[in-house]
């Protein structure tokens, strides 16, 4: 799908350096090339901007995406109400920005395991690269709220996770970052999810 536009290269290293828009991309071409999509949903898809395909791959199954930021949050938490991911506040990361030099290999770290099921770990949520997210930066609801929707429309899209050039009071799942959709940086990544109904 292109080249490896990432500054710290290697095959076990996280892609960053990525825009939204990119991001995006990327997750409608995978899409496009997936042999379990429907032909309709390649040809509703075929020809959308990256701001139509992340609206329209939330409706349409099979259709690779950025997960929203409450997605993504409930994914960090491993589906608990801790803001590192355990009760013991534990994070998988060993130190702070100030001793790391660039992201770690991927899975290098022991594994986040969603509601405690060992066949559900997740990898590199905090402190690896930034994570865009689908949805627009906006302030969030003074009321409580189930699976949230962001904006409709803003000038920054979301970023979660923190990374390794940050100190570890950013690698929580609750911290919230925002930029450009436009904006690449050596600390910028993604995590792809799938819409599986329609």
């Amino acid at each position: 799908m292109g080249t490896d536009p990432s500054y710290f290269k290697g095959d076990d290293r996280p892609v960053e350096t990525v825009s939204w828009h990119d991001c995006v991309e990327y997750c409608r071409r995978l899409t496009l090339q997936a042999s379990d999509v429907s032909a309709d949903v390649k040809a509703k898809i075929k020809d959308l901007t990256p701001e139509q395909y992340q609206r329209e791959a939330m409706k349409l199954k099979g259709c690779y995406r950025l997960p929203t930021e409450a997605e993504w949050e409930y994914a960090a938490r491993g589906g608990q109400q801790y803001e590192y991911g355990t009760a013991g506040g534990e994070i998988s990361i060993e130190t702070d920005g100030s001793a790391v030099s660039k992201p770690a290999r991927v899975g290098s770290r022991p594994p986040l395991l969603f509601n405690g099921d060992p066949n559900l770990p997740l990898y590199d949520m905090a402190g690896n690269v930034w994570e865009w997210c689908g949805d627009w930066f906006g302030g969030y609801s003074a009321e409580a709220q189930t699976d949230p929707a962001g904006p409709e429309w803003g000038d920054d899209r979301v970023l979660r996770g923190g990374s390794w050039y940050h100190v570890n009071g950013y690698t929580r799942a609750a911290n919230r970052n925002y930029d450009a959709p436009a904006r690449r940086n050596f600390n910028f990544g993604f995590r792809l999810v799938r819409s599986i109904s329609q």
